[in-house]
């Protein structure tokens, strides 16, 4: 599954089902906030969990993650990849 729909946009509509998961899964979806569609980090996304950690930041705060890899990793649920603890 793309990412995009064809024309450099992102489906809404999958960020939406994905945020959703993650909420569900004690995590937060955020998408990078960078306009310029030349920068490193434009149109990625990260996860912030419940404890604060982040998912998806590189040493210099850029968020690297796709929509892809995103859905993969709450694919294989957060829980039970040891990446979210009980509070």
């Amino acid at each position: 599954m793309s990412d995009n729909t064809g024309d450099g946009t992102w489906s809404k509509s999958r960020e939406r089902r994905l945020r959703n998961r993650a909420q569900r899964q004690r995590a937060t979806l955020h998408r990078s906030t960078l306009r310029d569609r030349s920068a490193y980090g434009y149109g990625r996304y990260y996860l912030r969990l419940h404890d604060g950690s982040l998912i998806g930041i590189e040493d210099g705060g850029w968020a690297v993650l796709t929509l892809d890899q995103v859905e993969a990793l709450l694919d294989a649920g957060l829980h039970r990849a040891g990446q979210v603890t009980a509070a």
